[in-house]
């Protein structure tokens, strides 16, 4: 190992010894020590009574009136006192000894093992520091402490009369040097682990958003406060608790089920991607969130982190959105059937007449005139079906699905193209929004069907079940492009805004025969009506939509 050096006072030259063990401490004493301050190490004592301990066994065991360990400062010019024996509290607390050679603590770091101090008015490698020579030191050891980038200070013992050190005094002191250097990597990791979990919690704390962690069964294990208020639950409410209390049917029964999937199989529909789904308060009110679900361990558990977004006052503002381009529809449509319509109309019996008139003539413009009030009146035709399709929705005795059928009645005559509506006899969707916003979606896709996919035929498939709406269009065109299979159109970010509005879940895809399939389906209680009889205009209505089973929502 490395040598020990002390002052040889013949020729001033650092040279390594070895010498007699000294009659102090005998080896069972230093072991004992030793054994004592490993103890404590071991039990996690807190550091500053580890260190005080340590300073008082290896001062008595190693017959020294002074004891100290030596911290070195972030810049690595001075040392202060973290623990000591013997020196003056006051004293020691504000000591301040400079490092390299003008002290023997400084020369000690700078030589990087133990040093024996013979006697200090025969030194001639340090000076020695004002504390050392005020209180009268003439011998002394002194070893470092490692830490874990270089250097934390040194461990130091000294007498006012001269000893002799031997290099055994200095392997034990190097000894107890290594047990104090574990101990403090271990304490400043475990402040470190204390601190990155006070910053933990208070970000978790004082996040805008709610957080909660579950366990493999789906378990609450902890909510921060924004999930208290956001929910309505005291966090004392919330664990132990099933995390599904938070989710509205039948998405609250099925989450047991997606869990125990997603254990067995890997596959995951929520965890790692994040999605927009429904959540329910206490009071039963239930609202609009983005859930983003991660997945970590703790020792052999795997648990779950959902962090959950309030999206109720984006939905406010995309409904207000849509209600102000709704009335503006409204506006531009009763325009088209007071203005335009009229004006039209005004022009074609203006044309009549004068039609009569050539032809009581035998004047040969007569058959142009004619013609051309034949365009007039399809122009009057055409306008007044735009403006029709600009209006709301009027959802009174199968409002809904009768407006679709007007719809498949106008594509089919404008654009010369197969356009049905398949549905029961007597369907009725209760909620005039959900009317709405499916009628919306439907006429959009319809019209990205025959602008963009050039579609020869058109399904629109309307199937309402009491808690249940499943509209589908389906065509045979060319199918999307790929931006608007990533939703970046405008019309198609319209319609995913009004499925979210209401609750439900649209989904684009490519059709299994070709073209494309947009699907919206919109679970409520009580949000429709249906009938068993089988209608003229399509299949029974108690038909189940394949599209119906999504589990979008789960998780």
């Amino acid at each position: 190992g490395r040598g020990v050096y002390r002052e040889s006072h013949s020729g001033g030259a650092s040279t390594p010894v070895s010498g007699p063990q000294h009659p102090r401490g005998g080896w069972m004493a230093r072991f004992e020590a030793l054994a004592a301050i490993a103890e404590l190490a071991l039990r996690l004592e807190p550091l500053e009574r580890l260190l005080s301990h340590a300073v008082r066994r290896l001062a008595r065991v190693m017959g020294a009136e002074f004891a100290g360990i030596l911290e070195l400062d972030p810049h690595r010019k001075q040392l202060a006192f973290r623990a000591q024996f013997g020196w003056p509290p006051a004293v020691a607390g504000k000591a301040r000894i400079p490092c390299g050679r003008q002290s023997q603590e400084g020369f000690t770091l700078l030589a990087s093992e133990p040093v024996i101090l013979e006697d200090l008015q025969q030194e001639k490698r340090f000076r020695g520091s004002s504390l050392t020579r005020k209180y009268g030191i003439r011998s002394g050891l002194s070893t470092t402490i490692d830490g874990e980038a270089g250097p934390f200070g040194v461990l130091a013992v000294h007498t006012r009369q001269i000893r002799e050190f031997t290099t055994d005094d200095a392997q034990f002191l190097k000894a107890a040097a290594g047990i104090l250097a574990s101990a403090i990597r271990q304490d400043r990791t475990a402040q470190a682990l204390r601190e990155s979990d006070a910053r933990m919690r208070a970000i978790v704390t004082t996040a805008v958003d709610a957080i909660i962690t579950i366990d493999e069964r789906g378990i609450i294990d902890s909510a921060n406060p924004a999930a208290e208020r956001l929910f309505g639950y005291d966090r004392n409410e919330l664990a132990g608790r099933n995390v599904s209390v938070l989710m509205p049917e039948p998405y609250r029964s099925e989450h047991d089920d997606y869990i125990a999937r997603y254990l067995r199989t890997g596959k995951a529909r929520i965890i790692g991607i994040g999605r927009e789904v429904i959540a329910q308060r206490k009071d039963g009110t239930t609202f609009p969130i983005n859930l983003a679900v991660s997945e970590f361990r703790v020792d052999d558990r795997r648990m779950f982190t959902g962090i959950i977004h309030d999206l109720t006052d984006r939905r406010r503002l995309e409904r207000r959105i849509i209600e102000t381009a709704e009335a503006e529809q409204r506006r531009i449509g009763q325009d088209l059937h007071d203005g335009l319509c009229q004006h039209l109309t005004g022009i074609a019996f203006a044309l009549q007449v004068l039609s009569r008139q050539l032809a009581a003539r035998s004047a040969p413009e007569a058959s142009a005139a004619a013609r051309v009030q034949e365009m007039v009146d399809s122009a009057i035709t055409q306008a007044r079906q735009l403006a029709r399709s600009l209006q709301p929705v009027e959802v009174v005795g199968g409002g809904l699905l009768v407006a679709l059928k007007d719809l498949a009645a106008q594509v089919t005559e404008l654009f010369n193209v197969s356009c049905v509506c398949r549905a029961g006899r007597r369907v009725e969707v209760v909620d005039p929004a959900v009317a709405g916003h499916l009628y919306r979606i439907a006429q959009e896709a319809v019209s990205n069907a025959v602008k963009h996919g050039r579609a020869r035929s058109i399904v629109i498939d309307l199937q309402v079940a009491p808690d249940q709406v499943a509209l589908a269009i389906h065509d045979d065109g060319i199918g999307l492009s790929r931006a608007a299979h990533d939703g970046k159109g405008l019309g198609l970010r319209t319609m995913a805004y009004r499925a979210h509005l209401i609750g439900g879940h649209l989904n684009i895809r490519p059709g299994d025969r070709g073209g494309t399939s947009v699907t919206c389906v919109v679970r409520k209680p009580g949000i429709g009506v249906t009938s068993t009889t089988e209608g003229r205009h399509g299949t029974q209505s108690r038909r189940r939509n394949p599209e119906a089973t999504s589990d979008s929502h789960r998780g």
